[in-house]
């Protein structure tokens, strides 16, 4: 039976039960889906409690101007470098060091042999291998100099040693951490990271552990100068990502804690600008390129700030202009570091395909020393890279200059050739006039490229990243969304579901 739902005009059905009575028709939600996109961070206001939808995050990708041989600048993307610089994926399983001097590697199942890692003049920590024959050390053209038999921490090694490798049983792989340091710290996977977090309207951390306890700020007259945090038993910082050019307010219903000092920092980490807070409720606005600040805190008593203190501190920070009385919002949190074994590039980016979250790469790094075809061309050479098509124009070098004319430069170009997917290069100035000597200089002084590719390749993240991914949720009232992608922020994009 059809009927009109009063004063609505709309038309619903009655549908009659066995047992009797009807059964109203469904009512259509009480929210939007809303798509939002932006770079770094987001907010999303009169969010509700429910799923984050079709999540994506865009790579990005810098580099100096007018790259050359002596001054070559670098290509930086999207995704913090870890610093564990042992690749667990790259490990060569069903083999072992021999125990006695030969570099040889030897069959055995259940041990494996990390690939080559180079050496750097600085000392390294190698921890969480329990065991295994310790490292082998090679030369700059990867011949085996030496075996190390010492167990795994704090070691240096000597001058001459270009590369080291390590094996053990295959149980430990998840567990290793190779670190440029003195003291082993907490294990972090290895690749590029990028850190998602989730929070509500207030943006204050109540977690001890995001704070310094017992610490203050140092601070001089100049914004450019240099910030140092030293020891002051009823003082604690924390610092806090903002961003750029936007409106903060500091709303204070502790009473008994009050802030003291803000420092703005750019990305050179040092100050940019000064603020004294004192006050219940503090309205101000970032610099252009602020990045974060240092909030200093402390008690009106002058007595000792401790951790159950900032457990139940009543202080919030809120983005934008608060002008009537706000209850306290408790802090809340949701994080979840993403990993990928390159760098997140501007052609690269997060996104669900086929049911899976993962990581639709569309570029090529690579670090080119002439293994591949070298033919001269027209004033210079052109070479092969790979089986993978190019796109014409779109790609970086950090010692050469793109899209000039070659003839008179040294520069690069992004070329499809009669079908081969290659390079051209004036290089006759630089490196020499025949296919030998580019040869024998790109051995020693390879070319760094970023490029595009025609064709993608989607690799799924590990199951655990996931699930961690389809569990974030947008809270009720604002929710924010920060992604720590290291130097070069990324780009976010996602739907939520917004009050009607």
């Amino acid at each position: 039976m059809l009927k009109m739902v009063d004063g609505t005009g709309i038309i619903g059905v009655d549908m009659v039960c066995p047992l009797g009575g009807t059964v109203s028709p469904p009512q259509p939600p009480n929210f939007d889906k809303v798509e939002v996109e932006g770079v770094g961070s987001l907010m999303l206001p009169n969010s509700l409690k429910a799923p984050l939808e079709r999540v994506e995050l865009i790579g990005n990708s810098t580099q100096g101007e007018n790259p050359t041989p002596d001054n070559p600048q670098e290509i930086k993307s999207a995704g913090r470098k870890s610093k564990n610089l042992f690749n667990k994926n790259t490990a060569k399983q069903g083999y072992e060091f021999p125990s006695a001097g030969s570099d040889v590697e030897a069959l055995k199942e259940g041990w494996f042999v990390s690939d080559f890692m180079p050496v750097k003049a600085t000392t390294y920590y190698i921890s969480g291998k329990a065991t295994g024959n310790g490292c082998k050390l090679y030369n700059k053209d990867k011949v085996f100099v030496k075996n190390v038999q010492a167990s795994f921490g704090n070691i240096k090694f000597d001058e001459g040693i270009a590369y080291f490798r390590i094996n053990g049983e295959i149980k430990d792989l998840d567990k290793i951490q190779v670190e440029e340091r003195i003291v082993a710290t907490d294990y972090e996977p290895y690749g590029y990271l990028l850190d998602v977090k989730v929070t509500g309207k207030n943006l204050l951390s109540n977690k001890p552990t995001d704070w310094q306890i017992g610490k203050r700020i140092s601070w001089s007259g100049y914004p450019e100068g240099a910030i140092t945090i030293y020891p002051v038993a009823k003082n604690a910082v924390n610092v806090i990502s903002l961003k750029p050019s936007t409106t903060y307010s500091i709303i204070n219903n502790s009473g008994g804690i009050v802030i003291n000092r803000i420092v703005e920092r750019g990305s050179s980490e040092n100050g940019i600008k000064d603020h004294d807070v004192r006050s219940s409720k503090y309205t101000f606005v970032t610099n252009q390129n602020t990045m974060n600040a240092i909030l200093q805190f402390e008690k009106v008593d002058g007595t000792e700030l401790l951790s159950t203190d900032i457990e139940f501190i009543k202080i919030m920070l809120v983005e934008g202009e608060v002008n009537e009385p706000t209850p306290y919002e408790p802090y809340t949190e949701q994080t979840l570091t993403l990993t990928s074994d390159r760098p997140i590039t501007k052609w690269d980016k997060l996104v669900e395909q086929g049911g899976q979250y993962g990581w639709l790469y569309q570029s090529e790094v690579k670090a080119y020393r002439g293994e591949t075809a070298v033919s001269p061309y027209k004033s210079g050479f052109y070479f092969l890279l790979n089986n993978k098509k190019i796109t014409k124009g779109e790609g970086y070098c950090s010692e050469l200059k793109q899209d000039v004319p070659y003839e008179k430069n040294p520069c690069i170009n992004f070329n499809m050739e009669s079908n081969t997917y290659a390079y051209t290069l004036n290089t006759q100035e630089i490196y020499g006039s025949s296919v030998s000597e580019i040869k024998e200089y790109l051995k020693i002084h390879p070319l760094h490229l970023v490029y595009k590719t025609e064709t993608t390749e989607f690799v799924p993240l590990p199951q655990s990243e996931q699930t961690q991914l389809r569990n974030l949720h947008s809270y009720n009232g604002t929710t924010h969304i920060t992604v720590d992608s290291g130097e070069i922020p990324c780009g976010i994009k996602l739907t939520y579901r917004k009050e009607k």
